[in-house]
């Protein structure tokens, strides 16, 4: 059987594979503030903060097959690690002036700003425990207090800090035109065991809008951004390291248009950034470039004043280059589609005033897992069910209770590849209810 055969076999998201009573507990604290005050007719200062820590016991647990054979009869083994010193911070400056200036006709919109982000993890010990036979057909139990913990690896920890001063320039030339023009200094700083650096960039953005109706506009945009190449992933030799920065850059052009109360777009994209891989190795690396370009088209609104829907797709050509392995030029970038698809609907009954109900499609094409497209990971199609109900209280309130169920069908796919494979959730259903007051 083909390796890449193998990703046909999605294991029942129910089944548990994972040690019985693992640990996997999470302590997490969220606080943001924010303050605007109007210093002039015209002009604002606000300023924000916020702060998110989070502490977690994290226990995983990675199934493989003993070999290409076993998989008629399931026979495999787990192996993992656990965690219990995961602890993560991030500290949130920003601070804006904005106004509107006039200048020989031209209405100008200003911001100025600086944000500052701090993101902090802290060192920590990883356990790993001897792998144990499992089987993918028939799961076995198997308790946590059996495991045979046989290492330790610690995980030096790292502090980020991307501190960036900005400024930003809507130019309303006439009711028809729009020029944007902008531009960031950024400056990137990271603190790890392996040495500190600094990047700096000054990243431009640009734009133009045309309205050549009243209900129809058309768009062309230009941006570079610094951007985080991400932490290696679970599996690999340098699991849990930062990877430096890099420059990406992106252009957009497309068209609006606004028809029988629905809004249609339509936009050809194309994103140049860095591309972070999997190696021969099994090191995960940030080398060559990743090119991601595309068309992307929604239709959303009211079809009628009980209906609306939203309908959206994409075509995807993502591509590797430069990456100085031969085998990879020109291959598809991993976990990424061709094509992709979504439908939303929603009716309101007008015999029930307050009902609305619901139902989705979402469609995922076939993708690749690795950076030698060798595993392929199948296209998958997952639907969802839904409700709302508001009920209109005394003194303008409401509350509004909602149920959704999400892959109805209990569809088996893929939510993402590597080194370890994920699985998609299985049905589920959500219940919800919130006041307007």
């Amino acid at each position: 059987m083909a390796a890449f055969k193998l990703l046909d076999f999605i294991p029942n998201p129910h089944a548990r594979y994972a040690p019985d009573n693992a640990p996997y507990r999470t302590w997490s604290t969220n606080l943001l503030g924010r303050v605007d005050y109007a210093i002039a007719d015209n002009w604002s200062v606000r300023a924000e903060a916020g702060l998110a820590t989070s502490r977690r016991q994290r226990s995983r647990a990675d199934f493989s097959f003993t070999d290409a054979a076993s998989v008629a009869t399931g026979a495999g083994r787990i192996a993992g690690s656990y965690t219990p010193d995961q602890e993560y911070r991030n500290e949130y400056v920003r601070a804006e002036l904005a106004g509107k200036l006039p200048t020989f006709g031209i209405e100008h919109e200003i911001l100025f700003g600086f944000a500052r982000n701090r993101q902090v993890q802290e060192d920590q010990n990883q356990r790993n425990y001897t792998a144990r036979p499992q089987n993918f057909y028939n799961p076995l139990d198997i308790d946590f207090s059996d495991l045979e913990f046989t290492s330790t690896r610690f995980l030096a920890g790292s502090v980020n800090i991307d501190t960036g001063f900005y400024m930003l320039d809507i130019a309303h030339i006439t009711d028809n035109l729009t020029v944007i023009g902008g531009v960031r200094r950024v400056l990137y700083d990271t603190e790890e065991a392996t040495g500190d650096f600094r990047m700096k960039a000054w990243t431009p953005t640009g734009g133009v809008v045309f309205k050549p109706t009243s209900k129809s506009s058309l768009y062309f945009t230009y941006i570079e951004g610094l951007e985080s190449a991400g932490t290696a992933p679970a599996g690999t030799i340098n699991e849990g390291d930062i990877l430096r920065p890099v420059l990406s850059k992106q252009i957009e052009a497309g068209g609006r248009l606004e028809i029988l109360g629905a809004l249609a777009s339509i936009a050809y994209f194309r994103i140049d950034r860095g591309l972070g891989y999997i190696d021969a190795a099994n090191m995960y690396v940030v080398d060559g470039r990743a090119i991601h370009e595309g068309v992307e088209g929604s239709l959303q609104g009211n079809l009628t004043p009980n209906l609306s829907v939203a309908l959206a797709g994409q075509y995807l050509k993502a591509t590797q280059r430069d990456t100085g392995v031969a085998a990879q030029a020109g291959k598809r970038v991993n976990n990424t589609p061709r094509g992709s698809a979504s439908l939303f609907a929603e009716y309101r009954p007008p015999v029930v005033p307050g009902l609305g109900v619901n139902a989705g499609m979402y469609y995922t094409g076939m993708r690749y897992a690795d950076a030698l497209n060798i595993y392929e990971m199948p296209a998958y199609t997952t639907y969802s069910l839904g409700a709302n109900y508001k009920l209109r209280l005394e003194n303008d309130q409401t509350i509004t209770l909602r149920v959704n169920g999400d892959n109805v069908t209990n569809k088996r796919y893929w939510a993402t590849g590597g080194t370890v494979f994920y699985v998609g959730l299985a049905r589920q259903v959500r219940f919800s209810a919130s006041m307007d007051f």
